[in-house]
């Protein structure tokens, strides 16, 4: 059986409104980040109720450099054994040892009970994958669990936009949480997202990135 792929489809409003915002980019002369990334990066912050939203390049980028800011090398991060390779890649490229957590087949996320078996004294958090956009009923009881063992808990919600548990928004749980706008995601926009209601210091790394290393403002 051949599964087409998604043709995602783009009204004739939504052609003329996007061919327009590009030509003031071109007519600026502004390439990257600029006025739109701002306002995107506002929308969405207010969107997800967040206190910070920063676009940065990539799912993978983000969840990497907020492993940096975590320090995480020589440690040990706790991954669902389900997820994408490049949520593992994360913590891998930020010098981290990572051990899967297998997962309940009913909610697509470890329980509890499956984190207690991936535990080790050298866990430093979690990185937990709304799969599918599914928030797992556990999630509650997962951050007590984590704040219990003194652990951090990233959100991977590369599909979760809009997903919502207890009309509380998906990578609002925990430290951070990663939004993927890759063009196969619920929302498509060419940039990737990193929701922290807690971390503004991603922001400055992503801005000194972005100029090869040198101080933003001096």
């Amino acid at each position: 059986m051949k599964i087409e792929p998604v043709n995602i489809f783009f009204s004739e409003d939504d052609e003329a409104f996007i061919t327009t915002e590009i030509k003031k980019c071109l007519q600026r002369g502004q390439l990257s980040n600029g006025d739109h990334v701002e306002a995107f990066e506002n929308e969405f912050a207010t969107y997800t109720h967040s206190r910070y939203a920063i676009a940065m390049s990539c799912g993978t980028a983000t969840i990497e450099n907020t492993m940096r800011l975590l320090k995480v090398a020589n440690k040990e991060v706790i991954v669902a054994a389900n997820a994408f390779f490049s949520t593992a890649l994360g913590p891998l490229l930020a010098g981290a040892k990572v051990c899967l957590a297998d997962i309940n087949p009913t909610t697509f996320a470890p329980s509890v009970e499956d984190l207690e078996n991936a535990i080790t004294e050298n866990s430093v958090g979690v990185i937990l994958v709304h799969m599918g956009g599914i928030v797992t009923p556990e999630l509650p009881q997962i951050r007590r669990w984590c704040d219990e063992h003194n652990l951090w808990l990233f959100e991977d919600c590369a599909h979760a936009h809009g997903s919502l548990h207890e009309h509380q928004h998906a990578g609002t749980f925990g430290l951070a949480g990663g939004f993927s706008f890759f063009a196969t995601k619920v929302i498509t926009s060419g940039k990737e997202v990193c929701s922290l209601p807690m971390m503004k210091m991603l922001r400055q790394r992503r801005d000194s990135i972005g100029i090869s290393g040198s101080r933003i403002n001096g």
